[in-house]
């Protein structure tokens, strides 16, 4: 992250510096949006390896329901998973390869899917107890097909997001879990 911005989020310090930093990030985002992407993933990565799930509450309760979404979105897991048996191995691999690349949706069906490191192909697997239902597209491998549509969230501040209801389309198991998007996505520079 870069010096000033650094130096910004710890002199304001207390309770409401993420959303000083916020106002900082659409600042510059109005006339550097390249920078400003940079900068606001390399926040969020600080948040996460510190798990400051405070300040990414307060964040994520500024965000607004993503609109136009379609095509490849990039995405990082910021800190680590919790609160599903699949953290106990997937959090150590994240270290090596944070292995979650993004979304791609497709606005029209209503319909996207997870982009993932190649390592995921073997990793995933096991991590997932048998999905299988992953392929190797244009150096990524693609897969957890999800259903999305905007609704109120599930955690608190409850905003308005886009949950997906993800459906493994593996022929050994068929489950679903709720996930939750996080507020405003980034469109992929891909």
């Amino acid at each position: 992250m870069s010096a000033e911005l650094t130096t910004a989020d710890r002199r304001r310090g207390g309770e409401r510096a993420p959303l000083a930093m916020l106002s900082e990030l659409r600042a510059l985002a109005a006339d550097h949006p390249h920078r400003a992407r940079v900068e606001t993933w390399n926040y969020l990565r600080q948040l996460g390896s510190r798990q400051d799930r405070e300040a990414l509450r307060l964040l994520f309760g500024e965000g607004d329901e993503p609109e136009g979404l379609d095509g490849k979105l990039e995405g990082q897991i910021v800190g680590k998973l919790f609160g599903i048996h699949e953290a106990a191995l997937a959090n150590p691999l994240m270290k090596i390869d944070p292995t979650w690349r993004g979304k791609s949706f497709d606005a029209r069906a209503g319909t996207g899917l997870n982009r993932l490191s190649p390592i995921a192909a073997v990793v995933m697997p096991i991590i997932t107890a048998g999905h299988l239902g992953l392929r190797y597209v244009d150096g990524e491998m693609e897969g957890f097909h999800f259903d999305h549509a905007p609704d109120i969230g599930l955690i608190e501040p409850r905003v308005r997001v886009r949950p997906s209801i993800t459906v493994s389309r593996s022929t050994t198991t068929r489950r679903c879990a709720r996930s939750r998007s996080a507020g405003p996505a980034t469109r992929s520079s891909n």
